[in-house]
């Protein structure tokens, strides 16, 4: 089990970054910086990971517990600025999966240019949906975009979503 003092032996945090205070592995010098850029598959992120007795972690997880203690196993951490890479104490904050979700990018295959407004073929409309608890909501069908857009930003405000949702 992955402890803060354990974490503490063996690293240091500096500007974002993790730094070898002892030697670790073949690769491990004291002096480098912790881990490789690796990209999840699932989402198309990219973070930065390392390997503790060969269990791979993500080192903004490993920061977060030389900062701040333990990680309950409820929650996750979040990039604020949805990068992944920038592991600054500062972007770091403890959410729930649902507050995560609520600080999402937009996804690349978006066509509306906004999460939740798609355009709805059978109704030649724009269609407007939302997450809340779990949950998927239809908002309403908008013959204007912008409109969709509207409708759409009033009810992320509503369910309070993270102000960075959809850059």
């Amino acid at each position: 089990m992955l402890t803060r003092d354990l974490l503490m032996d063996r690293y240091e945090y500096r500007n974002g970054k993790l730094y070898y205070i002892i030697k670790c592995g073949t690769r491990g010098k004291i002096g480098d910086a912790v881990g490789s850029v690796d990209k999840d598959n699932s989402t198309g992120l990219s973070y930065i990971t390392t390997k503790i007795n060969g269990v791979k972690y993500r080192v903004h997880r490993l920061i977060w517990i030389i900062n701040y203690g333990e990680i309950n196993d409820t929650k996750v951490i979040d990039h604020i600025d949805g990068n992944g890479l920038n592991n600054n104490i500062d972007n770091l904050r403890l959410t729930t999966s649902l507050e995560n979700n609520r600080n999402a990018k937009r996804n690349k295959n978006n066509k509306s240019g906004h999460n939740g407004v798609t355009w709805y073929k059978n109704r030649s409309m724009w269609r407007v949906s939302i997450g809340n608890n779990g949950k998927q909501k239809t908002v309403g069908y908008y013959q204007n975009l912008d409109d969709a857009i509207v409708a759409r930003k009033e009810k992320e405000s509503e369910y309070e979503y993270h102000k960075n949702h959809n850059r």
